[in-house]
């Protein structure tokens, strides 16, 4: 005999509801209210994200239909997460390090300069290499147009042909 499934509407309503609420999408506009409220409230000691409520929001951002906000499936938790920035800046610095990585192993001549840029950029970052603010000595190259310049005078006077 077959296994019955719940059909109900509040059990649907229910599995709705914590589908949406695992991964609420803000509208440009809440993005706006959270940026506004956040700029005023972050350094406030009083102002806990785990005691907001949307009359106290609605107070500070002078906005009436915070109740109804307030009450969509993960707007609330989306809302009091103030450390948003930081985790998606965390998370586009990750994706800008696989992208690093990309550039490094390429095999492609013209990424060689991308591939310097993204060493010098990441040694930087890690310690590895001081910032120089030095500019390069004159006479050297300081691009690959540069160095092939370079190359192909050195290969004239020496008498060498090139590739």
């Amino acid at each position: 005999m077959a296994e019955k499934r719940p059909t109900s509407t509040k059990a649907i309503k229910n599995i709705v509801e914590v589908a949406t609420s695992l991964e609420f999408l803000p509208s440009e506009k809440d993005k706006e209210l959270k940026a506004s409220f956040w700029a005023l409230e972050r350094e406030n000691p009083t102002c806990d994200p785990d005691l907001l409520t949307a009359c106290r929001v609605a107070e500070v951002v002078n906005y009436s239909n915070m109740e109804k906000k307030w009450a969509i499936p993960g707007f609330r938790e989306w809302f009091c997460n103030k450390n948003e920035a930081k985790q998606r800046a965390e998370r586009i610095f990750n994706k800008l390090l696989d992208a690093l990585d990309n550039i490094a192993s390429s095999d492609d001549p013209k990424a060689y300069s991308a591939q310097l840029a993204a060493f010098k950029a990441l040694g930087e970052y890690l310690g590895h290499l001081g910032k120089s603010n030095t500019p390069p000595p004159l006479g050297l190259p300081t691009d690959q147009k540069e160095l092939e310049a370079l190359v192909a005078s050195m290969q004239k006077r020496l008498g060498v042909a090139g590739d």
